[in-house]
């Protein structure tokens, strides 16, 4: 099933590549593309880092679902410029992105207008855990507790008699 979406998310890719109408044959200097603070939570939107080695232009930034379809595109030209040896931090929110809608492995697509190699990272979103509260844990705790305590107390008083 895995392989399957993942087949699906990488033809998705693929496509909004041709369609932007960027070549993917030229080299393109990335040292990393990373999401920040992950794994994300459904409904959060996420924060992703994309350093180069060259000066790169993000022309296209497109968040792929698990099931492969798309979740979400900038249109092409947004034009994100990234100077040589350094790192830039994109927020899918600031271009309309309203947030995660399903759980499992997501991949940020983004193009670059020089035509080179496009960045892709797969990330994974889960579901939000609350947890539990300190006085959660001590309402279970100290009855177990406290009946240790008389057990032992109306024990100790029944010896001494």
């Amino acid at each position: 099933m895995k392989t399957r979406a993942g087949g699906i998310g990488m033809a998705a890719v693929l496509a909004i590549a041709l369609v932007s109408g960027l070549g993917m044959n030229k080299a393109e200097a990335a040292s990393s593309v990373t999401a920040l603070n992950s794994p994300y939570s459904l409904g959060d939107t996420g924060l992703f880092e994309i350093c180069v080695d060259a000066d790169t232009t993000i022309d296209q930034i497109s968040l792929i679902r698990p099931n492969g379809s798309i979740a979400f595109s900038t249109p092409v030209g947004i034009g994100v410029n990234i100077p040589a040896g350094s790192c830039d931090t994109i927020d899918p929110a600031s271009y309309g992105f309203s947030g995660f809608d399903q759980v499992g492995d997501w991949w940020i697509f983004a193009a670059n207008a020089a035509g080179g190699n496009p960045f892709i990272y797969e990330f994974t979103v889960t579901f939000m855990v609350v947890p539990e509260s300190v006085i959660g844990a001590l309402a279970v705790v100290l009855p177990s507790i406290g009946a240790f305590v008389g057990y032992s107390v109306l024990r100790s008083r029944n010896r001494s008699k």
